[in-house]
């Protein structure tokens, strides 16, 4: 079995250009991770982080595609929704101490980070 990626689009983070398949499986490989081994390490709930990454992204990718695609307003709601998720979550949900939380802002924003990754386009 072969699996062939017909698309040409590309994505750039961290300074390195994905083809889509990677990038999809890059996506995939964080959400596994903060569904399973996240919660493990930082002693949370199960799946919860994968919902406090998802649903910021939501809105952002339905105003993305549907109304505006405009990457300002994109960048602009998914953050703020990462932020205000994260703040809640951590705020009334964690028990831990201040580097637990700021560990906690650093993984999630970097999958946002990532996640917003997807509306770049290469111009080579």
């Amino acid at each position: 079995m072969k699996i062939i990626n017909d698309s040409n689009d590309k994505v750039k983070a961290f300074g390195k250009t994905f083809t889509s398949l990677e990038y999809s499986l890059i996506i995939f490989g964080f959400m596994v991770f903060l569904a399973i081994p996240w919660p493990l390490l930082s002693q949370s709930y199960f799946f919860i982080p994968v919902g406090v990454c998802l649903l910021p992204c939501f809105l952002p990718t339905f105003v993305y595609n549907e109304i505006i695609e405009s990457n300002r307003i994109f960048n602009l709601l998914l953050y703020a929704g990462l932020f205000v998720t994260t703040f809640v979550y951590t705020f009334f949900f964690l028990e831990g101490s201040f580097f637990m939380k700021a560990l906690h802002y650093v993984v999630y924003f970097t999958f946002g980070y990532v996640f917003s990754k997807s509306r770049q386009e290469l111009k080579e």
